[in-house]
Order: structure tokens, then C-alpha cells, then sequence
């Protein structure tokens, strides 16, 4: 494994010099915790949290991954056999590229390099094929490349082809929002009104497609997360002050699909509670916002209730029912953890729920220093080395010791006053959670180079010489 020079003679330097990071304070001057344990593996109280069992056929960010290719892939192919346009000569190539674009959309580690699919893509349009969703797809490639006016020609162009075709509102809402960040990539070069008008089209698209196209289950995740994705993209209306509520304009078009329809109405009603209430301190709240943060709140609650009822398997309303929770609007008896492992049981490596959870278990917002131990060991403990999970714990371990320092009050009255960063139990969860992966037979959700330099760096951050020497005797030979 091949270890860039520069940056082993940097750290080679820094061992050299005694391995002195200056953001720490040096050991002498730190007044250490009187408990032989420090808060990464208290275990001083006992705590009902767990994960759920392992189950290697449940659902998992890669198999979403490949779900969500996969539907990508349909959604194209389906669009270009019934309302597409003939590409003689070269029907199975097309299918091919569309496998692979919806591959690299969803970010699958073994799809084709960008590169690769623009000269696919080029070569089809040369055969000649001008099926407007191959024209999209070229168009996504060119903007990933920065060639922006020409993405903006090709989107326009796939857009009119869409309308005379009578393609699916999902694709032409897809295509809307990709003209409308295109426009934002290219500069002041593009009239401002044509990018409003973008944006009022693709939020009349999203409406009409949930409205009236027809949904597999496995269509809806992706769906939704491509959505919230673009949300804050294409929410605003032209006024910038006045939200436009797409739920509302499906029920004027007749209805639609419901889970995807109470998503949006309660994501809704979640901003509008926030925007009530405004982004200060309590103490800084109106009478007037505390009484809309409720009221939306409330709403919100209620729909996303409604979409778990509808797919229980679908984490995505938890995460939302999780802040609702841990501020105290829960209309059950659900304690934010109840809402925490509900999502973990339906998606094990979920990460929203787990960012969620940890932030509402920070000191300042109610938690303890021995709950967010627990979690941290909790999670690390975890040996799921084929999904990114275990490695949340170093995430947390990280948003802990930022809040840590920055309100340290909780945690010097329990005599914790140790730095994060000098912490012998802190590094030995790094380590367990590198090695884990580094040494795990199967493929793993992370490049094992770029996993190797973040190994490095962290025992430089934990000062830990001897680790970083034994790290790249080890692993990097």
C-alpha cells in the first residue's frame, strides 16, 4: 500500500522532534481525571441501549446503494421504451450505459470512472441516439467534468424532448433541478429569471410525478433522498419568503403516493416550526415562536407518524420523530432512544438516526458524559466491518470531544478533565476500529489507502509515536 512521501516526512519530522503537537497542551500541565477509567469506556452506569442483533440480509447503505442504481436504471430504460427515442444499432449499448450511470449516481464503488461514461455517452450520441434521457444522462457527465454551458445545452435539450414525449414527471422534475444547478455552477452569465422559471419547474414536475407516475417500494428512498438531496435548492419560491408546498399542489392534481406524500407535507411543517421558532437560544424565543414551533411540531409528528405506519422498514420519518422527541413534542410515551433503535432495527447502519441520537445526548442538550460512553462503546463494539458503521463511533468520538472542550462544565464536575486527545481508552477505540476494518478479509465501504492515511493521521492527533510506527510497519509495507 503506497503512503504518499510528503506526508511521511512530515510525521517522520514530527517524530523526530519529539512528537510535540502544539493545539494539546503538554501531559505534565494536564490535570488528569481521579478514576482509572476516562468517559471513553466508563461504564459507570448500565444502560438498557443496544443495537439490534446482527442479520446480514438486512438493509444496509450499500444494498440501498444498489437498490437505488437499480431503479435509476429502470426509470431510464422504461422512459426510453415507451416514450423515448429509437437508437438503431445500438439499443444494447444504451442499456449498458444506463446500468452504469445509475451505477455511479448512486455512488457504488465498482462503477465506471465519470471519464469513462462521457465517452460512452459521446459515442452513442455520435451513432446518432438523441433519446432524451441519454441526453440527460450526457449532460450529468459533462457537468461533473465542469463543462457547464454544454450540461445547460444538453438538459434543455432533454427537457423539450421530455415534454413532446410525454415522459414521467420523476424524470422531468430530475432533469428541472439539474437545469436549475447548472445555472448556479455557470455564474451571473445566465438571466436570473430563467433560473427561477427552473425552479418553478421542477417543483411542478416533482408534483406531477408523485401525483401520477406509478412507484415501486424500492423506488421511494431513493426517490425521497434524491429529493432532499435538492431540497433547500428548490424550495424557495421566487419571492424567497414564501415556501412552496408541493404536498398541496399533489392533492390539487388528484392525490398521490402516499408515504412520499406525507414525507414532504411533514418535512414541511419541521422548517416551518423552525422558522417560527428561529435558530437562537431559548431564552430569545417569542411567546408568539414558541406557540408556531409547537403547533408545526405537532403536524409534523402526526405525518411522519403516518409514513412509518405506512413502511415501517423505512427509517427515514425517525430521524425527524428522534428531534421531536428529545425537545419534548413526542405525542407518545417514545423516548428518543425508543425512536433511536426502532430506526437501527429497520437499517443497522442508518446514519442519520445515529447523528441524531448522539447530538441529543450531548450534556448541553440533557445527555451524560457515561450515556454517550455507553454509545460510543456500543457502537465500536460493532463488528459490521462491511458497512461504514463501526467507524461512526470515531465520527462521535470527534463531535464529543469538540463539545467537550468547548462546554467542558459537565464533565470537570465529574472530575473528567483529561484531554480527549490524550486519552489512552479513546485511542485504543481508534485503533480497534481501524485495525477492524484494515485487517477484515471482504470489501469494506472505504478506500484501505485513504482508511491507512486517516489511521496515521489519528495517531498523530492522539500523539501516539510508537502506534504510528508500528501502523506503517504493519500496514503500509
Amino acid at each position: 500500500m503506497t503512503i504518499p512521501r510528503l506526508f511521511v516526512f512530515v510525521l517522520s519530522a514530527w517524530l523526530l522532534m519529539g512528537c510535540q503537537s502544539p493545539q494539546v497542551p503538554p501531559p505534565e500541565s494536564v490535570k488528569t481525571s481521579p478514576s482509572p477509567k476516562t468517559v471513553a469506556c466508563t461504564r459507570t452506569r448500565s444502560f438498557d441501549w443496544s443495537l439490534p442483533p446482527d442479520n446480514p440480509e438486512g438493509i444496509t447503505e450499500q444494498k440501498l446503494a444498489s437498490q437505488t442504481a437499480d431503479s435509476l436504471s429502470r426509470q431510464w430504460k422504461n422512459a426510453h421504451e415507451y416514450t423515448g427515442l429509437p437508437c438503431p444499432g445500438c439499443e444494447e449499448d444504451l442499456s449498458v450505459f444506463f446500468d452504469h450511470l445509475g451505477a455511479w449516481q448512486a455512488g457504488l464503488p465498482d462503477a465506471p470512472e465519470p471519464a469513462t461514461l462521457l465517452a460512452a455517452a459521446e459515442t452513442l450520441r455520435a451513432a446518432p441516439c438523441d433519446d432524451p434521457a441519454l441526453l440527460h444522462g450526457h449532460g450529468l457527465l459533462l457537468q461533473d467534468a465542469g463543462r457547464y454551458p454544454e450540461a445547460f445545452d444538453l438538459f434543455l435539450q432533454a427537457a423539450a424532448r421530455y415534454d413532446q414525449l410525454g415522459a414521467s414527471g420523476i424524470l422531468k422534475a430530475r432533469n428541472a433541478v439539474a437545469v436549475y444547478v447548472v445555472i448556479h455552477q455557470i455564474g451571473d452569465d445566465h438571466d436570473k429569471d430563467q433560473c427561477f422559471r427552473w425552479k418553478d419547474r421542477a417543483l411542478e414536475f416533482l408534483a406531477q410525478g408523485i401525483a401520477r407516475d406509478t412507484f415501486r417500494p424500492e423506488d421511494l428512498r431513493p426517490l425521497h433522498a434524491h429529493i432532499r438531496a435538492h431540497w433547500k435548492k428548490i424550495y424557495w419560491t421566487r419571492d424567497g419568503d414564501q415556501r412552496h408546498i408541493v404536498s398541496r399542489r399533489i392533492e390539487e392534481l388528484g392525490g398521490g403516493e402516499p408515504w412520499l406524500v406525507r414525507m414532504l407535507r411533514g418535512h414541511h411543517e419541521y422548517r416551518r416550526a423552525w422558522a417560527d421558532r428561529g435558530g437562537g437560544f431559548a431564552n430569545t424565543v417569542t411567546p408568539e415562536g414558541w406557540k408556531g414551533f409547537a403547533d408545526h411540531y405537532a403536524r409534523a409528528e402526526a405525518d411522519f407518524r403516518e409514513a412509518l405506519a405506512l413502511h415501517p422498514d423505512f427509517p427515514e420519518p425517525i430521524d425527524f420523530l428522534i428531534d421531536i422527541a428529545a425537545a419534548g413534542h413526542n405525542s407518545g410515551s417514545e423516548t428518543d432512544y425508543d425512536w433511536f433503535r426502532l430506526a437501527v432495527d429497520a437499517q443497522i447502519d442508518y446514519w442519520p438516526a445515529y447523528k441524531s441520537f448522539v447530538f441529543h445526548t450531548l450534556p448541553r442538550w440533557g445527555g451524560t458524559p457515561e450515556q454517550l460512553a455507553h454509545i460510543l462503546n456500543m457502537i465500536s463494539e460493532n463488528e459490521r466491518f462491511d458497512t461504514r458503521l463501526p467507524r461512526y463511533a470515531l465520527y462521535h468520538y470527534r463531535t464529543i470531544a469538540s463539545d467537550r472542550l468547548t462546554y467542558p462544565g459537565p464533565w470537570t464536575r465529574r472530575g473528567i478533565t483529561l484531554h480527549p486527545w490524550r486519552d489512552p481508552d479513546g485511542w485504543a477505540i481508534f485503533r480497534r476500529i481501524y485495525e477492524g476494518y484494515l485487517r477484515h478479509p471482504g470489501p469494506i465501504p472505504f478506500d484501505r489507502s485513504e482508511l491507512l492515511m486517516d489511521y496515521l493521521n489519528d495517531a498523530h492527533q492522539f500523539d501516539q509515536p510508537a502506534e504510528f510506527l508500528r501502523i506503517l510497519d504493519e500496514h503500509a509495507g
